[in-house]
């Protein structure tokens, strides 16, 4: 009874996604496990009871590490959903901004004429805002956002104000502009597990190389 209250403790633990709080559990064992069977068992029963536990630890361990794989497997779409994501988002944002698709994921720039002061206009501001409706739409989509610091920041805010979580946005800026026309101009790069690494150009080409003699 007792090693079955410590796997339940362990197996929760794990998939509640607490990984701290399972250690310092697992730590712990003798005050958790080993004090609750020897009080739920009698003596004649104490020499069996440590080979009870091992079995339920290790049963627990077991069933944590297969809830991990399964994690793992979900994480990572099949190639199919992750071109089908990558070709929704630059369906969607191409006719807005100017988007690439490149192996290390979809490329927004938005340019210097779309800030003003170093603040985004009304009109990028809400293109921005169909940025990160996409993110939002694509769990595992991850974002970083590169330029002129000022810009970069802007940028960034502007996409955890529309949804974007804090933790998957970040920001890479330039401390100075220097003198180039467009030196406030920013890239928004979408990359992540949810739309892999192979841009969508690049399966095409593949297609016509497998059907070519």
């Amino acid at each position: 009874m007792a090693s079955s209250y410590g796997m339940v403790i362990v197996v929760l633990l794990a998939v509640a996604g607490e990984r701290d709080a399972m250690k310092r559990i697992l730590a712990a064992g003798a005050i958790l496990i080993f004090p609750l069977t020897f009080w739920g068992q009698t003596s004649e029963l104490a020499g069996e009871s440590g080979t009870a536990n091992e079995t339920a630890t290790d049963r627990a361990f077991d069933y944590v590490s297969q809830v991990r794989e399964q994690r793992e497997a979900k994480t990572v779409p099949p190639p199919a959903v992750q071109r089908q994501s990558r070709k929704e988002i630059l369906d969607t944002l191409s006719p807005l901004l100017t988007t690439r698709d490149t192996p290390q994921g979809v490329v927004i720039t938005i340019p210097q004429s779309g800030f003003e002061g170093g603040k985004l206009r009304t009109a990028t501001a809400e293109k921005v805002a169909q940025v990160a409706a996409m993110v939002v739409a694509h769990p595992g989509v991850t974002v970083v956002v590169e330029g002129y610091a000022e810009s970069a920041t802007a940028v960034r805010e502007k996409l955890i104000d529309t949804g974007v979580d804090p933790d998957n946005a970040r920001a890479v800026g330039y401390v100075k502009a220097g003198l180039r026309s467009d030196n406030r101009r920013v890239e928004i790069v979408l990359s992540g597990p949810a739309i892999g690494t192979v841009a969508l150009s690049a399966v095409k080409n593949n297609m016509l190389t497998s059907i070519l003699p």
